[in-house]
Formats: C-alpha cells, sequence, structure tokens
C-alpha cells in the first residue's frame, strides 16, 4: 500500500495582475478613439464595431480583474472595500442630489472630500487585501467606476422623477431666492 503523501506547493498563478492593469488601459486606451469615431463617422460598420468594442473592452477589463482576484482566492463581493465603494460613493451622490436642490451649501465640498476619502480608503484596503500595485489599481478603478455609475444612476433617478406640482414648487422656490439675492444686492447699492 503506498502512503505518500501528495505535498501541495504554492498555487501557480495563471493571471498575473499586470493582465487586469493592461487590460484597463485597453480598455480606456481602445474605448476613446471609437467613441470619437463612432460619433464622427458617416459609416454604419464604423459606429457599429464602435459600439460592439467598447463594451467588449470594458467587458475583458472586468473579466480579467476577476481571474486575477480569483488566482488570489479572493472575490470581488467578499472585499470589505467593495462594500466600502457602493456605502461611500452611495452617500456621495445623496450629498450631490442634495446640493443640485440647493438645500446645503456646503454640500459640494462635503461631497468632495468624501470622494477623496473614499479614493484613499480603496487604495488602501486593496493593497491590503491583495498586495499588487497593479492589482490595487485596476481593482480600485473598478470600484471606483461602479461607485460612479450607481451615483449617477441615483442621480437621474431623483431629479427625473419628479411630479408637476414639485417641478412647479421647485421654479417658485427658484425665483424666491432669485428676488431674494436681487433685494440683497439692491440694498448694497444704495
Amino acid at each position: 500500500m503506498n502512503s505518500e503523501l501528495t505535498v501541495r506547493g504554492p498555487r501557480q498563478r495563471k493571471w498575473p495582475p499586470v493582465v487586469a492593469f493592461l487590460s484597463i488601459v485597453i480598455a480606456l486606451g481602445a474605448s476613446l478613439p471609437l467613441i470619437d469615431l463612432a460619433i464622427s463617422s458617416k459609416s454604419d460598420f464604423a459606429v457599429a464595431a464602435s459600439f460592439i468594442a467598447i463594451p467588449t473592452s470594458f467587458g475583458l477589463w472586468i473579466w480579467f480583474t476577476m481571474l486575477s482576484l480569483y488566482d488570489r482566492e479572493l472575490a470581488f463581493w467578499q472585499l470589505r472595500s467593495t462594500i466600502g465603494a457602493i456605502a461611500f460613493f452611495f452617500l456621495s451622490g445623496v450629498l450631490l442630489i442634495i446640493w443640485t436642490l440647493g438645500e446645503v451649501a456646503g454640500a459640494l465640498l462635503a461631497c468632495q472630500i468624501l470622494a477623496v476619502v473614499a479614493v484613499l480608503t480603496l487604495l488602501i484596503f486593496n493593497w491590503l487585501a491583495t498586495r499588487s500595485l497593479l492589482l490595487t489599481l485596476s481593482l480600485s478603478s473598478l470600484q471606483i467606476v461602479g461607485g460612479l455609475v450607481a451615483a449617477v444612476v441615483l442621480f437621474i433617478i431623483k431629479t427625473t422623477n419628479r411630479t408637476p406640482q414639485q417641478e412647479s414648487l421647485r421654479l417658485q422656490e427658484e425665483q424666491f431666492r432669485y428676488q431674494q439675492h436681487r433685494d440683497m444686492m439692491d440694498g448694497f447699492g444704495r
């Protein structure tokens, strides 16, 4: 009877982090000229090719980042930084909506400070989880893009779902503020 123990060495990494980082460079480097081509071209083929290549390049970036995480035995949704990114950018989106409605004067500054803190936190926590600079940059970029998309969607939903009564009330408030500002400025001129 053979009683040899099988000893496994360190797991071979199939997808080095440089692949994930290069895929983001390719996604951005290919997408920006293709967007210009899609807008300015008269050719239907060029427009169709652009609209196929852009999501494909971003999909490959996401795929290779996930494969690099998998090689390190990490999961995207189990990382604390992913949940933190969602929370940070959700809160930032709420502050952005408050700022656009004009209810709080310092909301834009708070939104900017929160975004800087979020990015720094992502970089630190992703570095601690991956111990790879290129994978940290790719993963943080992916989390930031996801958070920004969520914030933009939240902003669009909030600003487009107004009833006519809400829009009328908003316009009345805006006219009232404008009149107050004019009265104040007239008081300085006298």
